[in-house]
């Protein structure tokens, strides 16, 4: 390290110490994950549970099938004959009862109007409380302002009184 220059950088005195013991903490660590995540490493044991009613219920029974439907029986010199279709029932309509939908849609829309009145009302009274409180306001302001011109008209005579004073007893004393 001495490369012309006459200043030397002494050598650290526990230098492979440090180095040892830090590969040992870092062996340490390796060792305590390795076995931290093996330790973990089970698989979770499945539970099963069976949900009991404490009432008695029957099965529900099983739908009956309808019977098979008996063959026909062909005589064999016969042609095959089409089968009749027999006219179908033919029921009156029958008149479907209205869907519940109006009256529903009715009362909502009733609803809805007497939220509209409410709030209408509700606004009403809310002007009128804060025009009535601005009234208040502004009485109460001209009050002040009525009794603070009053106190300065009070003022203002009770110093003319005071300068007339003042000068009464400059002239008496000047008299005497």
């Amino acid at each position: 390290m001495n490369n012309g220059s006459p200043y030397r950088v002494p050598r650290d005195p526990g230098r492979w110490r440090a180095f040892a013991l830090a590969a040992l903490v870092h062996a340490a660590l390796f060792a305590f994950l390795w076995f931290g995540v093996n330790w973990q490493n089970e698989t979770p044991v499945a539970v099963e549970a069976e949900v009991w009613s404490p009432q008695v219920r029957e099965a529900a029974p099983k739908p009956k099938a309808p019977p098979p439907p008996e063959p026909e029986v062909q005589a064999p010199h016969l042609a095959p004959q089409p089968k009749p279709q027999l006219p179908r029932e033919i029921q009156p309509p029958v008149d479907a009862p209205q869907p519940k939908a109006p009256d529903i849609a009715l009362e909502r829309e009733t609803k809805r109007k007497l939220l509209e009145r409410e709030q209408a009302a509700r606004n009403a009274e809310e002007r009128r409380r804060t025009q009535q409180e601005a009234r208040e306001e502004e009485r109460r302001r001209a009050q002040a302002a009525a009794q603070r011109a009053e106190e300065a008209d009070a003022r203002k005579r009770e110093l003319a009184q005071q300068e007339i004073d003042k000068k009464r007893r400059q002239q008496a004393a000047q008299q005497a």
